[in-house]
């Protein structure tokens, strides 16, 4: 099932995995949350879509996750217009 997120607790570097890596935590209510992390093309697709002068400039957007059994996958930034 595909619901919006809210974006927080973003992070760029090289956390404990020694590559390059954009991670936040993606936010469904005030009590259900799930941390995503993104690395090579992918992570760098995303610093291209959301365009900002600065990748912590996501912080409080809305997203959309896809919803799974216990897990929420990025689908992408939602474009409100």
């Amino acid at each position: 099932m595909k619901r919006m997120a809210i974006i927080t607790e973003v992070g760029f570097g090289l956390m404990d995995r020694n590559v390059p890596a954009l991670w936040f935590t993606v936010h469904l209510s005030e009590t259900n949350a799930a941390g995503q992390y993104f690395s090579g093309q992918r992570m760098l697709d995303l610093v291209i879509e959301a365009g900002y002068y600065n990748i912590l400039e996501l912080e409080g957007k809305p997203c959309w996750v896809e919803l799974g059994d216990d897990s929420a996958k990025f689908l992408g930034l939602m474009k409100i217009k």
